[in-house]
């Protein structure tokens, strides 16, 4: 939600209505995730 926000600036209301992340099993490893909004899905 926060990518966004930045990426479309004040013309836009981003709305997160929700997010949930259930774990089977606690890990000591990290985690790590990478989330791209290209030009193209802006414009959409």
């Amino acid at each position: 939600m926060l990518m966004l926000i930045n990426r479309l600036g004040d013309d836009y209301v981003v709305w997160d209505k929700a997010a949930e992340i259930q774990f089977e099993k606690p890990d000591e490893s990290d985690l790590s995730a990478t989330f791209e909004v290209s030009d193209a899905e802006k414009r959409a």
